[in-house]
């Protein structure tokens, strides 16, 4: 939980007898609502069961609920980020034209969608990304190289303090090309959510076999410096990607996944 195999091999059990199981004549109780005191005397573990009826589409109640007829006090809502309503009516981006060369840095906590947008928007630029060419001096030198052949460049790394980012800015500067960025504005939990995806859904071009260690995207989000337009840092632009741009691709199975919670 919450992901929902448990139930459907129940149901699939169940639908091989000869039965059929009919949704919304059910309900589920469980005790991981993310309640906090002093609604219960000690908090919820968590809130798996919660999110797995919402997953299910089924009603839901605690113990105390159900058993008991205590009305009780918990988030039922998740404002913050509901994957139920990822990329149903996204919001168009426009990132503009750039007929000469440029450099963008794209700046985002891992899973938040940096690889997505640096090979999909800028998919003709030289991508730059430290997953790939392992050291920072390395991935400055491709950048350096890359400017001195005239060619755009794409920085697809965390991106998150102005230390990460001076040496790209100045090069950037030293070849004569604007500098713009892209910051990847989105919630902790978003992370969280895509970092979960990618692990479980061996379809997705951005799989992963490890999830990225929870305390990297802390991390990020602690130590995290916003990027400044003009004269404050050097940026020409920077463009702001929240979650109501996110736009979804992909099979009719692994959308299905990317909008449960996880």
């Amino acid at each position: 939980k919450p992901r929902t195999g448990g139930w459907e091999f129940v149901e699939s059990q169940l639908t091989a007898t000869g039965m059929t199981v009919d949704r919304s004549q059910c309900y589920f109780v469980g005790d991981g609502a993310g309640r906090k005191v002093p609604v219960v005397k000690k908090k919820d573990f968590g809130d798996s069961d919660l999110k797995f009826a919402l997953n299910l589409k089924v009603p839901f109640a605690t113990p105390e609920e159900c058993f008991l007829g205590q009305h009780q006090e918990y988030d039922k809502v998740f404002d913050d980020f509901d994957p139920h309503r990822l990329g149903l009516s996204p919001t168009p981006l426009h990132f503009g034209s750039v007929e000469s060369q440029e450099m963008v840095i794209v700046i985002g906590a891992p899973g938040s969608g940096k690889s997505t947008y640096s090979k999909g928007v800028f998919g003709d630029y030289c991508r730059v990304n430290r997953d790939t060419l392992k050291t920072p001096a390395k991935c400055l030198k491709v950048t350096k190289a890359a400017l001195e052949e005239g060619k755009s460049v794409v920085v697809d790394n965390q991106s998150r303090a102005r230390k990460d980012r001076v040496q790209y800015l100045a090069a950037a500067k030293a070849a004569g090309v604007p500098c713009r960025a892209v910051f990847l504005d989105v919630p902790k939990e978003f992370c969280f959510h895509m970092n979960e995806y990618r692990k479980l859904c061996s379809a997705s071009p951005e799989h992963r076999d490890q999830r990225v260690p929870a305390m990297v995207i802390h991390a990020f989000y602690k130590n995290l410096e916003l990027p400044k337009a003009g004269d404050a840092e050097g940026f020409t632009e920077v463009i702001k990607v929240g979650l109501e741009h996110v736009k979804l691709v992909g099979s009719e199975s692994e959308l299905q996944m990317i909008r449960m919670h996880l």
